[in-house]
């Protein structure tokens, strides 16, 4: 009977006060949220990651590949610890939170996409096809 309480699902979150400027990333058990309250004032960056996944299926002989391409914010200590904020399959929507969050915290915000992109577009100009 022990074994089956820890087969429960659990999910993680991250709730921020804006009030009293505190971040808490918990893990939701039997409704409890577990977590420790940090202070937004130790947090100085809000960043929009790229995540690119695939997966090889095979049956009966037959291979496919599946690609999942997702987006996801998070905020970043001095400590360099990384909280998830929220993850997208939509790039303007996770734009969008990004430059929301940016505005209403006042920290630096870093487009990892927009990054990738600017350094490919830059790689690429030399070359003549």
């Amino acid at each position: 009977m022990l074994f089956s309480f820890f087969l429960i699902p659990s999910f993680t979150g991250t709730v921020i006060d804006l009030e009293k400027k505190q971040i808490k990333h918990y893990v939701n058990l039997f409704f409890f949220k577990i977590g420790n309250w940090q202070s937004l004032t130790d947090f100085y960056r809000v960043e929009l990651l790229l995540n690119n996944n695939s997966q090889g299926v095979n049956y009966r002989s037959v291979v496919h590949t599946v690609k999942v391409r997702s987006f996801y914010i998070s905020i970043l200590n001095r400590s360099k610890q990384r909280i998830e904020l929220k993850e997208f399959t939509d790039y303007k929507e996770a734009r969008k939170m990004l430059d929301s969050i940016s505005d209403r915290l006042q920290i630096e915000k870093v487009d990892r996409q927009e990054l990738i992109l600017a350094k490919n577009k830059k790689s690429n100009s030399g070359r003549f096809f």
